[in-house]
């Protein structure tokens, strides 16, 4: 305890006694520069990037891990942030994936550590730089994963309300031919294929967006309002029984069937039952 409470006292008047945080403050030019040449060595998503694109953050990460070793946890959690929520998501708009990104974060160990081997290290700080590596590293692999499901989905829902509208107007098209009574009988049977097809991409489409939803965190939306399962589940069978009217359907109910229900979502659920 003595020598952590020397120690500290010696970081606050800015004199770390910390051989391998007074080495990474000493060496972070020269560790930056051969961390560059492993990764533009060995990944290929990074061999062309400019290199204050490539550089991004890292001075400010070798910074947090040497406060990290000394117990300055407040300022390394600084640096570990400008990781976290720059370095990361910056390497994501660039299109580099998870793995490359692990890939690069274990040739930055390794780098340190091999050089780290030339000063006979302290175990305690070899440790504590270790906890500081996975702490950050850690952190940054998480937001990423996070980001990348968010980006996903946002693009899943926009796709997904871009290709309604098309598909509404093929539907509508198809319905408005196919009530036509000057059309033959073959053309006639096109049309139903056609409408057939568009009512279960619409379900698709619809099934993918609460998919997204789902995935963003929220959970599917649902907003229970006063309804009658009944008065449901007659809807439901009235249009399943008009898109397949070889196909009797029964439905049998009693009792007060009111509650609170999304009426959408019960809908939904009854209509993929009894389509199954």
């Amino acid at each position: 305890k003595g020598r952590t409470d020397a120690r500290c006292a010696d970081v606050r008047y800015g004199r770390s006694m910390d051989p391998v945080a007074e080495f990474l403050r000493r060496e972070k030019p020269r560790l930056v520069a051969l961390w560059e040449q492993e990764v533009r060595r060995d990944q290929p998503a990074l061999q062309h990037m400019p290199r204050p694109v490539l550089f991004d953050h890292l001075f400010e990460l070798i910074e947090a891990l040497a406060a990290w070793i000394e117990g300055r946890s407040a300022d390394a959690d600084v640096g570990f942030r400008a990781l976290i929520e720059g370095h990361a998501l910056q390497r994501l708009g660039y299109g580099v994936g998870l793995e490359s990104l692990m890939r690069e974060y274990g040739k930055l160990r390794y780098v340190v550590l091999r050089e780290l081997l030339a000063i006979s290290p302290p175990p305690e700080s070899l440790i504590r730089l270790h906890e500081g590596f996975d702490r950050a590293i850690g952190a940054a692999i998480d937001r990423y994963g996070q980001r990348r499901e968010e980006v996903r989905g946002r693009f899943i829902s926009i796709l997904g309300h871009d290709l309604r509208d098309p598909l509404s107007t093929v539907k509508i098209s198809a319905d408005i031919m196919g009530h036509s009574d000057k059309l033959p009988d073959e053309l006639k049977l096109v049309i139903a294929r056609i409408s057939r097809a568009t009512d279960r991409m619409q379900r698709m489409i619809g099934e993918v967006l609460d998919f997204a939803r789902g995935h963003l965190g929220g959970g599917i939306p649902a907003n229970p309002t006063l309804n009658d399962m009944a008065d449901i589940c007659r809807h439901v069978v009235d249009e399943l029984s008009a898109a397949h009217p070889a196909r009797p359907i029964a439905l049998d109910t009693s009792g007060d069937l009111r509650g609170p229900f999304d009426r959408d979502r019960v809908s939904q659920a009854i209509g993929n039952l009894v389509s199954n």
